[in-house]
Order: structure tokens, then C-alpha cells, then sequence
């Protein structure tokens, strides 16, 4: 997960962890592991717009048994619900690109599409999907020529345009994330 920056923990602090310290932590767990769990959800929340995390100092409040923090998992769940994370953000299209289909996938020309569908469904997709997946990536190849082309001449329209930037930036995501999993492999090797 990439590094929250300190102005977006802060504002997880500010808006949610500060006004809910009074909340006792849960039976059997330490004073260190609470502020380590806090420290972690801290990370893990920094994502959140103010406006939702005000909403999610709410809910927890509400379900706030006896006094007592939710789980940790849950108010994740909570968060997910009402602000999804942006990719660098969410564990799963990071596992996934960075994985053995992913490097698959960047070889054989369709890890744009693989990221774009793991952001979209979740689950690991299966044969049928990862067939429609390399049939998108070729369509894909085709109009991006076709939309250079457009430009080339003054003919293409913004929304080709847009198109064409959002897919390259996508893959450039993707590649920053295989690279991350490169060096950190590196890393461990040494």
C-alpha cells in the first residue's frame, strides 16, 4: 500500500480517531496493539474525503457497542461502502497485477484490461473472462491507433481524447505497480 501522506492521516486524526478517543478499546486487547490498530486504520482510511470521513465518525459512534470500537474490518467495510479506494489504495488490483497473471498479462499485451476489470469486479477472473480480456486489449490496440491517428491530423474529439489518456494512465499505473513488486522482489533477493 502506497504511503498516506502526513496532511491525509492528519485528517483521518482530526475527523475520525481524535473525536472517538473516548471509545474504550476491546476486551482482551492491549493498550499498544489498540494504538497500533489505530495507526493501521489510520493508513488504511487516509484516502477519505473529509466529508466522508465525518459520515464514517458517524456510523462507527452508532455501532459502538457499550462504548467499545467496532472491529477494525468492519469499519474498513464501512469506509469501502461509502468512498471506495483508489487503486493505490486497494490491496486486491495491486495483488493481482503484481502476480503471475499479471506479469502474464503485461507479456501477452492485456494487463491495462486486467487492472481495469480487478478494479471493477474483485475476483480473480477466470478463462472465459481472460479470453474477453485479450479480445478487449486488441479492439483497444486498434482504436488507440486509430484515435493517434485522429489527433495526428486535428480530427479527434474530445471524448477520443479522454479515452486515449485514461488508458495510458492506467498503464502507467500498471507499470509503476509491477515495478514496485520488481524492486521489492530485488530487495529480498539481496
Amino acid at each position: 500500500m502506497r504511503e498516506a501522506k502526513a496532511e491525509d492521516r492528519a485528517r483521518v486524526k482530526a475527523l475520525l480517531i481524535t473525536p472517538l478517543a473516548g471509545l474504550g478499546r476491546k476486551r482482551g486487547l492491549g493498550a499498544e496493539a489498540h494504538e497500533a490498530a489505530l495507526v493501521k486504520l489510520t493508513e488504511r482510511l487516509a484516502y477519505m474525503t473529509a466529508q466522508n470521513l465525518r459520515g464514517l465518525h458517524d456510523l462507527v459512534l452508532r455501532h459502538a457497542g457499550k462504548g467499545i470500537w467496532p472491529d477494525a474490518a468492519l469499519i474498513i467495510a464501512w469506509a469501502y461502502a461509502l468512498q471506495c479506494p483508489p487503486p493505490a489504495f486497494s490491496d486486491y488490483p495491486r495483488s493481482l497485477i503484481q502476480s503471475a497473471m499479471g506479469r502474464q498479462a503485461r507479456d501477452e499485451g492485456w494487463a491495462v484490461e486486467l487492472y481495469q476489470v480487478a478494479r471493477r469486479l474483485g475476483p480473480p477472473p477466470g478463462k472465459y473472462i481472460i479470453a474477453q480480456l485479450r479480445q478487449e486489449a486488441e479492439a483497444n490496440r486498434r482504436r488507440r491507433e486509430r484515435v493517434r491517428e485522429r489527433i495526428g491530423v486535428g480530427r479527434a474529439d474530445p471524448e477520443e481524447q479522454h479515452w486515449l489518456a485514461r488508458w495510458h494512465a492506467d498503464l502507467a499505473e500498471v507499470e509503476a505497480l509491477q515495478s514496485a513488486a520488481k524492486n521489492n522482489e530485488e530487495g529480498q533477493a539481496a
